[in-house]
């Protein structure tokens, strides 16, 4: 068994995407594909699979392999269950119900088959992809990102059942960003930079515990070296939320003296798809970074959809904002209210950054233009173009306005949806899974760029399944069992 990849060049417009990819997978091994977002990393998965035929090189099978490949982002069918979605183009007969039922019981016991993709988390639709590539025959698995949005007991199942895969006679050819992933679990890997392989590294199994810690360095360094001295960097100075009533000499002392706040009171949601919330409660005042993690059976996911406003699913609970000696409470959020209510009536801005970046933040047949529009109020299309092309600067992301949503990589659209929400300039910040999907260089850029926004009176309310930025928040809550606990405290 054998891919073999000859001088391949691929482009969207003026943007070069490959250029001149020459390799080989062999045999049946997890081999890691790396690099920073927009490396071209998907693009050359893509093709390998047959989904992109408009390029020049050569891709050469020797034994006619079956490829099938499992996106971060798959499209699915939103209306029907997840089991209806992973028989799709399948003869439902005894044995291919077995097999399935199998399949879930190894790689995904927990996945609720009855729930509908329209209700399903980024894991959920992970999986639902996954158990249906699984009951078609396929010599070659192509997984782009798959454990970004798994929590550690999933992962490790998953990576276990991996390995055991390849030794079954499967060839796996891996997208991610994990460092240590890399290392533990790839024979081969191969570093890809703007379209141009760097380096490749093989025999990774065969190297010592030392030998591989020193391989995660060297990882790390070639995320670095994408943006030398990046720790000590400056980041470009952001536009950040003025009040009507701010002074141009107010300095940042001042700026505490009128926190604007949001208040979480006892908060409590059953839903009937997710694990349960019970008495919620936390505030988020001006220049506080506020983070509440958790696994995702803690209800971390359900806490995120009652804070955005997604949930239907309320027993009891009130939500306060106050700015200055403006208050507005309610017992429910929804997106109007967040995004045009406040606004009219506190002069507040909620900038949201869901962890479903596809189905949330945005719409994968959108263009980028379409995508980038946030309506507080009424924004003059004469001047959005030049609106959509400052955000489009600010997120250093090689797109143009009219290009598809669904064309970008996972950290591309994330940093794109970060500006956006970025530029309406929000007095409170909502980050939901922030460094899902971001390289390393994208995530210590993110992290400057949270602690600058902090240190202009931003309030910041991070919602993870990690434990982020520990040493800068002013408090930390775990949650666990639908409830939080205040862990520490500045």
């Amino acid at each position: 068994m054998s891919i073999k990849i000859e001088n391949l060049y691929k482009s969207y417009g003026e943007k070069k995407v490959l250029q001149g990819v020459t390799t080989q997978f062999s045999n049946a091994k997890i081999y890691s594909i790396v690099g920073e977002n927009g490396a071209g990393k998907s693009t050359l998965m893509n093709i390998i699979a047959g989904r992109i035929k408009d390029f020049s090189g050569k891709v050469l099978f020797t034994q006619n392999e079956k490829v099938r490949i499992v996106e971060q982002r798959p499209l699915l069918a939103q209306s029907i269950s997840i089991r209806e979605n992973i028989f799709l183009g399948i003869n439902e007969t005894k044995s291919v119900k077995k097999k399935c039922d199998e399949l879930i019981l190894k790689w995904c016991p927990n996945l609720p088959v009855k729930k509908k993709v329209q209700d399903a988390n980024s894991s959920e639709r992970f999986f639902t992809s996954l158990m249906n590539a699984f009951l078609f025959d396929f010599d070659v698995l192509i997984l782009d990102e798959p454990t970004v949005f798994l929590d550690d007991e999933t992962r490790k199942l998953f990576f276990f059942n991996l390995v055991e895969l390849s030794k079954s006679g499967i060839l796996i050819l891996l997208v991610t960003h994990s460092k240590q992933e890399v290392v533990n679990f790839s024979e081969k890997i191969i570093f890809l930079q703007k379209g141009i392989i760097k380096e490749e590294l093989s025999n990774i199994q065969n190297k010592s515990q030392t030998q591989k810690q020193e391989l995660v360095k060297k990882l790390e360094n070639f995320y670095n070296i994408q943006n030398e001295n990046l720790g000590e960097q400056k980041v470009p100075e952001l536009k950040v939320p003025q009040t009507e009533n701010k002074k141009e000499n107010e300095t940042f002392d001042d700026k505490n003296k009128n926190n604007f706040l949001f208040e979480c009171q006892k908060l409590n949601c059953s839903p009937k798809d997710k694990p349960l919330i019970c008495d919620i409660s936390f505030l988020v005042k001006s220049s506080e970074i506020i983070l509440i993690y958790g696994q995702a059976e803690s209800g971390i996911f359900t806490l995120e959809d009652a804070i955005s406003g997604m949930s239907e699913n309320f027993a009891k609970g009130k939500f306060i904002f106050k700015n200055n000696s403006l208050k507005q409470e309610t017992k429910k959020l929804n997106p109007i209210f967040l995004r045009k209510k406040l606004f009219q009536k506190l002069n507040l801005k909620i900038g949201i950054v869901p962890s479903d970046k596809n189905f949330r933040g945005t719409n994968l047949n959108f263009t980028i233009r379409e995508m980038l529009y946030i309506n507080y109020s009424k924004i003059d299309f004469k001047n959005f173009d030049s609106v959509v092309n400052q955000i489009i600067e600010n997120s250093k992301v090689n797109v143009k306005p009219f290009d598809k949503v669904k064309t970008l990589s996972g950290g591309m659209l994330q940093r794109l949806i970060l500006e956006r929400e970025l530029f309406f300039e929000p007095n409170i910040l909502i980050l939901c899974e922030p460094f899902a999907g971001l390289d390393f260089e994208k995530s210590k850029m993110l992290e400057q760029k949270i602690l600058q926004l902090q240190k202009q009176g931003i309030a910041i309310l991070i919602l993870s399944t990690k434990k982020v930025l520990q040493k800068n928040c002013t408090r930390i809550y775990k949650m666990q069992n639908g409830k939080i606990e205040l862990e520490n405290s500045i």
